[in-house]
């Protein structure tokens, strides 16, 4: 039997034995508290020969006493073994734990971005970018004194060129990197300076010049004279410094990594279970022992000790056509097709480039019978619509490519009818996705399903799980469900929540799972913004009515329990919604689903770190856990879990889990299982779709997909 780790390890020892400092503080801005609060503590560390100290709120705290203040006078001063119910007290404490890790592992490690990096490591090359591992390190102290630290592997993206070789094209907001110190330090961009490097700054009273001239840092001017650029930038407090942009690079998450490099990176980055658990205990012992006032006992990263129940959760059966049940999707389209036959309107909008050769043209119509006939075998008919055809040599054959494809999409729309298949060349495909999607998706409602052609789509032999997504995509964009689950959950009626942020703009998106089956009923984008990250009462009160509407207009009666899943921290207003649904004799629990926590699960067996499918961490009291719902193959890199928080008792917490996993079955737009319940994931594609101009914002396909 193998051992089942946790990236988190619990401290033998208690906040019980670690009396701090305290400091109360006047603060002269309320609002400005975090900018004055840091200059205060900047200066306390200067004059106590920069001993670790921390400032939260109104307080500075530090492990030792402060005996040289110089003229900054405190309000009151304790001594004290922190109580841990308080999350000042608490907060204070984790963030000195983590500040001394810092300070004392400064000859080893950079401090990049909040994350450890070995000094001594040199970064992985791509031509255009140098990618960094790092150590996400983070200390969390629980409400009865205990200490954990959390980690988990990562990599920061900082591409080579310093941002002075193309000054030009860096736009405001964008993330920038000067890594020339000790720690690497994180800016956004506002614009380039009226001034030169050799003029007097307004915001140094000095020119910048002069200003690493008097800081002796000469290295930083190589190259530099009076007539150089310069560069506004502001940290995250939000204060402005003048930089050079000669040192300064863009640094970005791979989300924004440019598409022509994306697989070169992937590649580089990816790490088996085994080499990231190896890689990550190692760095992580070696920045724990810096920290001499804690304890650490290697059995304290078992999940066991770290208070969770451990259990491997079976993968649910699923229901195809002709009552065909299997866990195993293509098994079950082959034999059975899908849940519900059906007739499927579509219409082909083919990127006038490859109409110009004959060949290729025959090959577009091989393609469109291979379809065709494969979606006869799982139960679903193609009806073709020939309005298109109208459209046969009245488009220029550089149209996707071109300029003109934004104002030319506006008269096109009346020509398509059903879900719209549109076939472009490769070389077509990066410039007229966005455009299509805005004006079919955002401006005329109309759904369209995306196929970069190649002639390697007519071997059947090497295509078949390529021709099998078009369909699904088809498929659940035409309202078909391809499949449900073969086995009843433990609530009626799911909702997904989300709030997509980008930009300054913020929606709500909303994707509802209902019934015990899994079936997708309604799904609906809000149009109404949201302030931040919460939903507002008004907006949670309209879903939660709309969807126990919808539930009723297909069963016939309101569900006896819904649960809500909620992607990220849900801060929303959980007693009125209890209230509401109190009134209405329902049921209700509402389950904070985290993607993004930081976290990785494995088991060591074998003499080998490896991950399942299926494993689940509960911690029924504390009513959180954490599931590892796929296991993919090495070269694709090690799981990554999802966090599970209850924050109502009405089912219970194994329930909630096994509920979270069925629907992450539920992904009926590809055959390639996801980590995520169908529920949040499909809401997060649904907010984001809305929150760019992808989806109509009064869309008339709420029983369909549009946003996969």
């Amino acid at each position: 039997m193998g051992h089942y780790y946790l990236t988190e390890w619990l401290s033998s020892t208690n906040t019980e034995e670690i009396p701090l400092h305290i400091y109360k503080v006047p603060i002269k801005e309320i609002h400005n508290r975090h900018a004055e609060g840091g200059m205060i503590a900047y200066n306390l560390r200067k004059n106590n020969d920069f001993k670790t100290l921390v400032f939260f709120d109104q307080y500075i705290a530090s492990f030792e006493e402060l005996e040289n203040w110089g003229e900054q006078a405190y309000l009151s001063y304790t001594h004290k073994i922190i109580d841990p119910s308080r999350s000042i007290d608490r907060t204070l404490m984790e963030r000195l734990i983590k500040r001394e890790i810092e300070q004392r592992s400064d000859t080893d490690f950079i401090l990049d971005k909040g994350s450890f990096r070995y000094k001594k490591e040199k970064p992985l090359q791509t031509r255009e970018m140098k990618i960094f591992p790092a150590i996400h390190l983070d200390v969390t102290v629980e409400d009865k004194g205990s200490i954990v630290i959390g980690f988990e592997y990562k990599h920061l993206f900082e591409f080579n060129r310093f941002i002075i070789s193309d000054l030009a094209s860096v736009q405001q907001g964008t993330k920038l990197v000067d890594s020339t110190n000790k720690k690497a330090y994180e800016y956004i961009f506002k614009e380039v300076a009226a001034y030169k490097a050799g003029d007097i700054s307004p915001y140094l009273g000095e020119s910048v010049i002069s200003y690493y001239q008097r800081k002796g840092q000469f290295f930083k001017l190589k190259g530099i004279d009076e007539n150089s650029p310069v560069v506004h930038v502001e940290s995250k407090d939000g204060k402005v410094f003048p930089y050079l942009p000669h040192l300064l690079k863009l640094r970005c998450s791979f989300d924004q990594i440019p598409n022509h490099l994306k697989n070169v990176v992937n590649k580089a980055i990816k790490l088996s279970a085994h080499e990231k658990m190896g890689n990550l205990l190692k760095a992580v012992s070696e920045l724990v022992s810096f920290i001499d006032r804690l304890t650490f006992l290697k059995k304290n990263v078992f999940a066991e000790n770290l208070g969770y129940q451990v259990k491997n959760l079976p993968k649910p059966s699923l229901l195809f056509g002709e009552n065909v049940i299997t866990n195993n999707i293509n098994s079950g389209l082959s034999k059975g097709g899908v849940y519900r036959g059906n007739v499927a309107k579509v219409s082909f909008f083919v990127d006038p480039i490859l109409r110009g050769n004959p060949i290729i043209t025959q090959q577009i119509k091989d393609f469109i019978d291979i379809l065709s006939r494969q979606s006869d075998q799982l139960g679903v008919k193609l009806d073709i619509s020939t309005k298109p055809v109208e459209l046969r040599g009245q488009l220029h054959p550089n149209l996707f490519s071109s300029n003109e494809l934004n104002y030319q999409l506006k008269s096109l729309g009346k020509y398509f009818e059903g879900t719209i298949i549109v076939l472009t060349a490769e070389q077509s495909t990066a410039n007229a996705y966005l455009p299509i999607k805005k004006e079919f998706g955002g401006r005329q409602d109309l759904v369209t399903q995306f196929v970069n052609f190649s002639p390697k789509l007519l071997d059947l032999s090497k295509s078949h799980y390529q021709i099998m997504n078009i369909l699904l995509g088809i498929y659940v964009k035409s309202g078909i469900q391809p499949w449900i689950l073969g086995e009843s959950l433990h609530s009626d009626c799911f909702i997904g929540l989300d709030v997509s942020h980008e930009n300054g703009k913020h929606t709500s998106g909303v994707i509802q799972v209902i019934g015990k089956d899994g079936r997708l009923i309604k799904q609906k984008s809000q149009v109404t913004s949201e302030r931040g990250e919460i939903i507002s009462w008004d907006s949670l009160k309209d879903i939660l009515l709309d969807s126990i509407h919808a539930y009723q207009e297909v069963y016939g009666k309101q569900p006896k329990h819904l649960t809500i899943h909620r992607d990220g921290f849900g801060r929303e207003d959980i007693e009125q919604a209890q209230s509401l649904l109190d009134s209405m004799n329902i049921q209700i629990d509402f389950v904070e689903v985290l993607k993004n926590n930081n976290r990785r699960m494995a088991v060591f067996e074998g003499n080998k770190w490896i991950t399942q499918q299926g494993l689940c961490y509960l911690s029924t009291k504390e009513k959180k856990g954490y599931l590892c719902s796929t296991n993919p193959r090495e070269f694709v890199g090690m799981a990554q879990p999802i966090k599970i928080i209850q924050l109502t008792d009405t089912l219970s917490f194994e329930q909630i889990m096994s509920d979270i996993y069925k629907l992450s079955f539920m992904h009926i737009h590809s055959m390639q299982k996801t980590r995520l319940p169908i529920s949040t994931h499909y809401a997060d594609l649904s907010s984001t779709f809305y929150n760019r101009g992808l989806l109509h914002p009064r869309s008339q396909h709420e029983h369909a997909l549009p946003f996969v």
